[in-house]
């Protein structure tokens, strides 16, 4: 007599098997994955990071700085490879621990020492780069600073930050780090602190005055 098995019966296996299936299927990709994986971060290069956070505007001590073995899909072309090239320099960002440095994060070379008697040189970057291109070294400028609307929908009135503020350099914007909208300063130490402040909150922007 032959055995017939019904099709309910073959239904109800298959389902409950589907997640045999799955598990197989799973476990072939994670040994075909995994090994390509563990290769790729194995891959490095030695590149400067800052070993702590440090805010826009700051210039960068020997224990700001170290160099780490960074994998190499995280290392960014042209970023520093020896602590020598960035201390005693001014970053024109606030950077996280471990950021990977490149050029375009530091202030321009001689900048620094050209900043007129009784004022810092500090980094700002502009809420809108098409502003920043359209100036140019030796331009002043007023910096204003405002936030957003507030809950109840009203909109403050924009703060000045700095008055007549000396444009001293513009960073080249074409690297491979966004540098659109910086551009280095020349202001009063208390509108400095003004600035590095508002660059958490407000939408920066540039009156040209002179």
């Amino acid at each position: 007599m032959a055995w017939q098995i019904e099709p309910r019966v073959v239904r109800a296996a298959a389902w409950r098997l589907r997640w045999v299936g799955a598990l197989i299927l799973a476990a072939v990709l994670v040994r075909i994955a995994v090994p390509a994986v563990i290769q790729a971060l194995r891959q490095t290069s030695p590149a400067v990071v800052v070993t702590q956070a440090v805010t826009m505007g700051q210039r960068l001590e020997a224990q700001d700085l170290t160099v780490a073995q960074v994998a190499k899909g995280l290392v960014p072309d042209g970023a520093l490879d020896s602590v020598d090239q960035a201390v005693g320099q001014q970053v024109t960002a606030a950077l996280p621990r471990g950021m990977v440095l490149v050029p375009e994060l530091l202030a321009q070379p001689g900048a620094i020492g050209a900043a007129p008697a009784g004022l810092v040189l500090v980094p700002v970057r502009l809420s809108d780069g098409a502003v920043a291109s359209l100036l140019q070294v030796g331009d002043r400028i007023d910096v204003l600073g405002a936030g957003g609307a507030s809950a109840s929908g009203q909109v403050a009135p924009a703060q000045r930050l700095a008055s007549g503020a000396k444009v001293m350099a513009l960073p080249p914007g074409d690297g491979d780090f966004d540098s659109s909208g910086l551009v280095m300063l020349a202001v009063k130490p208390s509108e400095a602190e003004l600035l590095g402040g508002a660059a958490s909150w407000a939408v920066i922007s540039a009156v040209l005055v002179g």
